[in-house]
């Protein structure tokens, strides 16, 4: 049985998702004995779950250039992959730990036989793009009385903090990061690139850089919250800000299996997606907490991954304490962190006031982190859980979709047993 998320884009239509159809699960998946018309331009084809579908149309398309599939076992897709040139596939890459593989449609005749003929695929869907947020326009930033802010005066802190972070290790799965910055030049520090068009992960944008320094920076004027942690950088964006779902969820396993406790994922996409959030669901198993952003598109509808349960989604404040103009809502939200005129680490020695839900996510790991280092013999879960609940109310007591369980308040954490 061959269960198919998105021909188009990723997903069935949001029609049908929106309209809660039975014939699908929660996740957007097709319910056994249940079938639906699929579309693809001009193509369409009847897709039922309790008989294989002939899909040779749909896999000449180049969208099939790249797309993953998801196995019953690791064993499974161990098979299947065993002489795949025979099977009109090329391997791309697989996770053992998710039991996915990601291939490229080489024989579409060949492929739809392979396909229909092993019972052990549960999943096929198209590899979809996810971006580095948007970042906000400026001049609405000018309304504020603050225009400037490093991370410390965010957040109240005055105490001293340098040892904040000591032998935690989180995961930055962004741009690149550029650790010869003099503001991250004392950070211990790994670095990967799964980002295959770019020579050299001193290349990447500044994006990653800013989220670092707002985690562990140390310079004159500003301090990072928590400036002793290990950071691992994985690049998964390129120069672009531009990346894709498998790319991500190979670099959250990855992040999980080198010992991270915390990863930051400042990037999201529109869409849902079957293999990222079987990461995802891996990564929370080992007891890590992930933390992402809301997206900077100032409407309903929070990003992925922020979206999923497992992960913590942030949107952010201004420099007046208020929900940001452009910080996404609804449905993910968790928490607020200050996402306005951050001061921050950029490329080449350069230092930028960072705006936007990425810069709030980097503020709310930063506080993960940290409290993580002084907790001895407290659960990472536990520690998820303290910095949901004592936090500050935004506009009206409770729960709210704009700001989730409220601002981020690191002293009330810090001081909650005095």
């Amino acid at each position: 049985m061959v269960l198919f998320l998105s021909i188009e884009q990723g997903h069935f239509s949001k029609s049908i998702l929106q309209s809660k159809d039975e014939n699908f699960d929660r996740d957007g998946y097709l319910q056994e004995d249940k079938s639906i018309m699929l579309s693809m331009g001009n193509e369409s084809t009847n897709i039922e779950s309790s008989q294989p579908l002939d899909i040779a149309n749909f896999l000449s398309s180049k969208k099939f250039h790249d797309f993953s599939l998801r196995f019953s076992s690791p064993r499974k897709m161990s098979e299947f992959l065993e002489n795949i040139d025979n099977k009109g596939l090329r391997l791309l890459s697989s996770l053992t730990q998710i039991s996915t593989a990601r291939l490229r449609v080489v024989d579409p005749a060949l492929a739809s036989r392979a396909l229909q003929e092993d019972d052990s695929i549960s999943r096929l869907e198209i590899n979809q793009p996810i971006y580095q947020p948007r970042e906000p326009r400026l001049s609405e930033k000018m309304n504020s009385s603050k225009l400037v802010q490093t991370v410390g005066e965010s957040l109240g802190l005055d105490q001293e903090r340098l040892d904040w972070g000591r032998g935690v290790t989180l995961a930055v799965l962004d741009s690149g990061v550029d650790f010869s910055h003099p503001s991250l030049s004392h950070v211990d520090h790994e670095q990967i690139s799964l980002v295959q068009s770019i020579e050299s992960v001193g290349r990447a944008n500044g994006h990653g850089t800013a989220i670092s320094s707002i985690i562990a920076g140390i310079t004159e004027d500003f301090q990072g919250v928590a400036p002793s942690a290990k950071i691992l950088s994985i690049q998964v964006l390129d120069e672009q800000g531009v990346g894709d779902v498998f790319t991500l969820a190979e670099a959250i396993v990855t992040a999980v299996d080198k010992g991270s406790e915390v990863i930051n994922l400042s990037l999201g996409g529109d869409t849902p997606s079957s293999v990222l959030h079987s990461a995802i669901k891996y990564a929370s198993s080992k007891g890590v907490l992930m933390v992402a952003a809301s997206g900077n598109d100032g409407f309903r509808g929070v990003s992925y991954p922020a979206r999923y349960e497992e992960v913590i989604g942030v949107g952010a404040l201004d420099s007046d304490e208020r929900v940001a103009y452009f910080s996404n809502y609804g449905e993910g939200i968790d928490i607020v962190a200050p996402g306005v005129g951050i001061l921050s680490a950029w490329t080449e020695d350069e230092y930028t006031l960072f705006d936007g839900t990425s810069s709030a996510a980097a503020v709310v790991t930063g506080a993960l982190v940290s409290e993580i280092s002084r907790s001895q013999g407290v659960s990472t879960s536990q520690i998820k859980d303290l910095i949901l609940k004592l936090t500050n109310e935004i506009d009206k007591p409770g729960f709210d979709e704009s700001s989730g369980n409220g601002a981020l308040n690191l002293n009330r954490v810090i001081h909650r047993n005095t």
